[in-house]
């Protein structure tokens, strides 16, 4: 490895972090992806379906976005994935593990709370329509759209609360761990295989296998980046040295800010970690992409080995609001089947396509 390679390899990195792109860039990027979604969604499902799909992406997307913005993301990335959901990206280096908590549970927790504003309006309705001596309820109707669209934003988003990755309750869990590890990375996304290949065969739909496709091709990747991660948190001086290396790197153009929301803005990757990484990366395939493409996987590395260990406390925490959000969601789930199965139990249940029934924002 030369030292002209490290130089480029710094300089893109510092560019990377910079996040010199423009917000109208970064915009026409989104809807270009979005109008993608919708093109190809639209030859499977109807536009009704296709417009409640979009906004309940939207606005979990949303959810992500503005956490990301509250605790100092930077790179910020909105992007629609034909038939498999949406996905936001940013970094923030020795971000605490609450923070990173928070803003995984900002994308689920929205749409769960528009699905039980909706569905218990939907409620509320039918009682009242039922003491009136009416015997079809309004909510079961097959073009009552609150029902619609509570039902699937409330499924959606309380499939991605389960423990999977790469969902956000996967990731939810993976924050209350000290340091990365391969072996629950692996473990977690082979569950998630399982599940999706139960639920193929469970309901009888085939479709289902394509999410396998992305699964298993990202399989490979996931768990080599999280041996690099573990490699260098592993080390006893690499997490301890980063805050005197970051003070040093700290310019007139990237004062700290006054906000201890905004810290992560002043942190750069440490010239030395930078040629640490790049030289674990040149023993893997890794090694083979593109500069810009290193600088990426090197701040993505740097940021999960150099996490702050959570305390007690913030584990604690953590794990008790998910298990509300988690158990919440799965009561109001119950309640609202049993509610729309004894009410009218010839009708069937509303049909969404099962493939749907798996699409998460990431």
């Amino acid at each position: 490895m030369s030292a002209s390679d490290t130089q480029q390899l710094i300089t893109a990195v510092r560019a990377l972090e910079s996040d010199s792109q423009s917000s109208l860039k970064q915009s026409l990027r989104s809807i270009a992806s979005i109008l993608l979604f919708v093109a190809v969604a639209s030859f499977w499902w109807d536009a009704r379906l296709v417009s409640m799909l979009v906004g309940i992406l939207l606005l979990h997307e949303a959810g992500h976005l503005l956490a990301m913005k509250r605790f100092g993301y930077r790179r910020l990335r909105m992007m629609f994935v034909p038939l498999l959901g949406a996905a936001v990206s940013g970094h923030a280096l020795h971000l605490p593990a609450w923070k990173r908590a928070f803003v995984y549970f900002a994308g689920p927790v929205p749409g769960i709370l528009l699905a039980v504003l909706l569905l218990s309006i939907d409620a509320v309705i039918s009682e009242s329509v039922k003491e009136a001596g009416t015997t079809r309820l309004p909510f079961l109707g097959a073009s009552n759209w609150r029902f619609e669209l509570g039902g699937l934003a409330l499924l959606l988003n309380w499939m991605n609360l389960l423990p999977l990755l790469p969902l956000d309750g996967g990731k939810i869990i993976q924050t209350t761990f000290a340091r990365p590890s391969v072996q629950r990375e692996l473990a977690l996304r082979l569950l998630t295989i399982a599940v999706v290949v139960s639920l193929a065969i469970a309901i009888n739909e085939p479709l289902l296998l394509l999410l396998l496709a992305p699964l298993l091709a990202t399989l490979p990747l996931a768990i080599r980046t999280s041996r690099l991660c573990r490699q260098f948190a592993g080390l006893s001086n690499f997490a301890s040295q980063h805050t005197k290396a970051d003070s040093r790197e700290v310019s007139s153009d990237n004062l700290p800010s006054s906000d201890p929301n905004q810290g992560p803005r002043s942190k750069s990757v440490p010239p030395e970690r930078i040629e640490d990484i790049h030289a674990a990366l040149q023993q893997t395939p890794l090694g083979q992409l593109s500069t810009s493409q290193q600088a990426n996987w090197v701040i993505q590395i740097y940021e999960a080995s150099s996490s702050p260990v959570p305390s007690n406390r913030s584990r604690w925490l953590i794990w008790i609001v998910y298990l509300v959000c988690l158990g919440f969601s799965t009561g109001f789930g119950w309640w609202v089947w049993r509610k729309h199965s004894l009410v009218e139990p010839v009708l069937p249940p509303p049909e969404f396509p099962p493939i749907v029934s798996c699409m998460v924002g990431w």
